[in-house]
């Protein structure tokens, strides 16, 4: 009965990276305050978690650095000599029989203390691990081939279709992301695009677009953002009069929408929300479930979480990606710098949502380093422009990123 309770247990966990995450926590929580583990309680502590949390078990390497994680959270604020120390002390690790889920819960775990950079460090071993030494099938390393920007070799490829464990057409998005992000040409877009976005199409092909984000600025562009053909901003809900128009433009031609704000909008009259606009996109379906669809122009967009590692696009990733399937000739990003600022336009979080918990959300939803290495990609290639603040965060490079993230969000040096 026990063991058939366990096997449950550990099933539901390991479908849900959250739950998974917060076991992870509870027992690493529990060895950083228990002083008085040995590192033989701590090796058996690590094995059983491990164990029960990634069907696997850690390696020599990782048996003899877990002690030195753990003495390195239960210092708290630390110094700069102690972080580089523990980091260099991660980069040497060699990847022969490194599991990358083990090291993927670890730095969840590092980011939920705050420690960014570790956390990466310890990432960055995890995908090494999962690409160099094609650990599991091509299939489960499809998300980190992308994520690092490579090219699907001509042997991947045939191995994908041989799988059949996927559609043809999910094979046909792989190599295509695969190739934008190495030529910066995107060729044939069409052939992703659905019936029922056929109308969507023809709205956004060739047509300049400028996505607006909705960080606080001074920067006088709104005469500029105004000037696209199209202008994108996220979760609308007719604000523009609190907003500095020579700052932020005045028109919205579409928007996207994330499940927290449209929870906040069914319950008013929706329409004279949405009709002022061309489109209403959601980032899932279960968004626009709440609305009666037929009274608006809208649509779902394309949900690339099945090719993401264990995370989700943020909703200006989302509407990136979803774009670049309908051929416009220009995306340009302005006031967005990819979370490095806490603060948002006045009245864009719904008055539902308190103090917003960045640390959770990048562990439970949207991975930092999914959304930055992505964007990267496309903005590197040429696909995608951006204002001065944008093109500043994106020349700066994932480490320093993560970085600048940590001062923002995460722990400070003593």
């Amino acid at each position: 009965m026990v063991n058939w309770f366990s096997s449950l247990l550990s099933h539901r966990l390991k479908k849900n990276r959250w739950r998974k995450h917060l076991y992870v926590k509870k027992k690493i929580d529990l060895a950083v305050k228990n002083t008085k583990y040995s590192k033989a309680d701590l090796e058996r502590q690590f094995q059983g978690w491990s164990a029960f949390v990634c069907d696997s078990s850690p390696s020599i390497q990782l048996k003899e650095i877990y002690p030195l994680l753990i003495d390195f959270l239960r210092k708290g604020n630390d110094t700069k000599l102690r972080y580089s120390y523990l980091i260099d002390k991660i980069k040497i690790l060699e990847v022969t029989n490194l599991d990358s889920d083990i090291l993927h819960q670890l730095y969840r775990v590092f980011l939920s203390y705050g420690f960014f950079s570790v956390g990466l460090s310890l990432r960055k071993k995890g995908v090494e691990a999962k690409l160099l030494l094609n650990e599991g099938s091509v299939l489960d390393s499809i998300p980190f081939i992308l994520e690092e920007g490579n090219l699907l070799s001509n042997i991947d490829v045939l191995d994908l279709f041989k799988t059949k464990k996927i559609s043809d057409n999910k094979i046909k998005m792989v190599i295509w992301l695969s190739n934008i992000f190495s030529s910066g040409v995107c060729a044939d877009r069409c052939r992703f695009v659905s019936d029922a976005d056929k109308e969507f199409y023809s709205y956004i092909k060739d047509k300049r677009i400028a996505i607006v984000g909705p960080i606080t600025s001074d920067v006088q562009q709104g005469y500029e953002i105004d000037s696209f053909d199209l202008v994108l901003r996220f979760n609308f809900k007719n604000e523009m009069n609190d907003y500095n128009k020579k700052i932020y433009g005045e028109r919205t031609s579409l928007s996207y929408y994330s499940i927290v704000h449209t929870k906040a909008l069914k319950d008013q009259d929706y329409t004279l929300v949405f009709n002022l606009i061309d489109y209403v996109c959601f980032v899932k379906e279960k968004s626009r479930s709440f609305f009666d669809k037929d009274k608006f122009k809208n649509r779902v967009s394309y949900d690339y979480r099945w090719l993401l590692p264990d995370t989700e696009f943020n909703i200006g990733v989302n509407a990136i990606f979803d774009l670049l399937r309908f051929n416009p000739s220009e995306i340009k990003v302005f006031n967005t710098d990819l979370m490095l600022t806490a603060g948002r336009n006045k009245n864009y979080w719904p008055s539902s949502v308190g103090n917003v918990d960045y640390i959770r959300s990048f562990i439970k939803t949207h991975d930092p380093v999914t959304q930055y290495q992505f964007l990267s990609h496309v903005y590197r290639s040429g696909l995608i422009k951006g204002d001065e603040q944008f093109c500043e965060v994106m020349e700066m490079g994932l480490d320093k990123y993560i970085s600048k993230l940590q001062l923002a969000h995460g722990k400070q040096f003593t």
